[in-house]
């Protein structure tokens, strides 16, 4: 242990990432990890031939190889990794059910609004209305706490829809209860599934 000049305990993502930087600036750096495989949380395991998967299985910001300004390729060329060597595959989509209405959703936002438009056509413009102050919104800027719910409920006036749009993001990016902060909402609106994902095609799931 005295040979190295830094030690990190958990091979996570965090770990993970704190050893590759401290590597990279000149570090000789030992990470320990209990488990028989690296990525923490996000992971897996068998038991009994079982494949469970204890981690998400799939990550945001899909983007083409030819994309050089998106965020997954500049970090592909900050770690000095090949995009070409690593699998990804879109995800084939993924659904949001309640008991009275269900929404399925893809990499092609239009799925999105055609199932709103489906199941929910007296809001499916003042979605899309929505849609567009999300995108100008700046999810950064310092301002006092506000009410993801209440921005919801405002424009859409559909308690189930305001529902199905809120829980894949408090699931997916949130410490609250019940509601979330609006930039926090916005943030993960812009990034989650039906804006853009990228799954490793080995473990791709239906």
């Amino acid at each position: 242990m005295a040979d190295y000049q830094l030690i990190i305990i958990g091979g996570g993502l965090s770990g993970l990432a704190a050893g590759i930087r401290s590597a990279r600036f000149g570090q000789k750096t030992l990470i320990v990890e209990g488990h028989s495989l690296p990525g923490g949380l996000n992971s897996y395991y068998y038991r009994q031939g079982y494949l469970l998967e204890t981690g998400l299985h799939a990550m945001t910001n899909f983007a083409a190889q030819g994309a050089k300004h998106a965020p997954l390729n500049r970090l592909f060329r900050q770690l000095k990794l090949s995009r070409k060597k690593f699998i990804t595959h879109e995800q084939l989509g993924s659904e949001v059910i309640f008991p009275q209405a269900s929404l399925q959703f893809s990499n092609d936002f239009n799925l999105l609004c055609e199932e709103i438009t489906r199941h929910f056509p007296a809001s499916i413009d003042r979605f899309r209305a929505m849609v567009k102050e999300i995108d100008a919104y700046d999810p950064f800027a310092e301002v006092p706490w506000q009410s993801a719910r209440d921005f919801l409920r405002d424009r859409l006036a559909e308690p189930l829809l305001e529902d199905m749009l809120l829980l894949p993001l408090m699931v997916y990016g949130n410490a609250e209860e019940y509601d979330m902060d609006l930039g926090q909402f916005a943030s993960c609106f812009g990034h989650f599934s039906w804006r853009a994902f990228f799954v490793r095609k080995e473990q791709l799931r239906t």
